[in-house]
């Protein structure tokens, strides 16, 4: 989690088994550095090398490509069978 310089929750990460599975930073704070600190955390203590993203969502995409990740495959549906394509990214070296 990273709080902000009023104490308030700037956004929060979440990995398991190598794989990114959340990254949120609320809106106020987007465009500070807290989603690249988050994510350098994630990868560097807790190996977090993959992450899926949501087709539709350019900006995560973007994102994550500004930080070494590449896409290394697609899915047609989410993880809960939706009809929301997903890209699979990786970033390497881990």
């Amino acid at each position: 989690m990273a709080r902000n310089e009023e104490g308030e929750v700037a956004g929060f990460a979440g990995a398991m088994d190598g794989r990114l599975e959340m990254l949120f930073i609320a809106p106020a704070c987007r465009g500070r550095g807290w989603g690249r600190a988050l994510l350098e955390h994630a990868v560097d203590a807790l190996s977090a090398c993959k992450v899926d993203v949501n087709e539709y969502n350019p900006e995560a995409l973007a994102f994550y490509r500004r930080m070494g990740f590449e896409v290394r495959g697609r899915s047609a549906r989410d993880g809960a069978g939706g009809p929301f394509p997903l890209l699979h990214l990786e970033r390497r070296p881990c």
